[in-house]
């Protein structure tokens, strides 16, 4: 697979989990905060699913899933999966 593609994913899905982690923690407090919230994450397993004409084509969908950490090397604490629609 294409490395700039697999770090673009994962980019496009850290931003995704960050505005929603934002986004919540919005509704809840008005309040400035000095707090920060870390997660490490495994490289995702990525899966393809190569529809169309071969390789990186119009609707090819790319899957995948990573375990979320508190702490480098800790416990999973989480997990994250998503899409990528081509």
């Amino acid at each position: 697979m294409n490395p700039s593609l697999v770090k673009r994913t994962i980019a496009v899905a850290a931003l995704l989990v960050t505005s929603s982690l934002i986004a919540a923690c919005d509704q809840h407090s008005r309040d400035p905060s000095t707090e920060t919230f870390t997660v490490y994450e495994d490289a995702p397993k990525m899966s393809l699913v190569d529809l169309g004409a071969p390789g990186n084509s119009l609707g090819d969908v790319y899957h995948f899933f990573a375990p979320l950490h508190s702490e480098r090397g800790g416990p999973v604490t989480g997990e994250e999966s998503a899409q990528k629609l081509w």
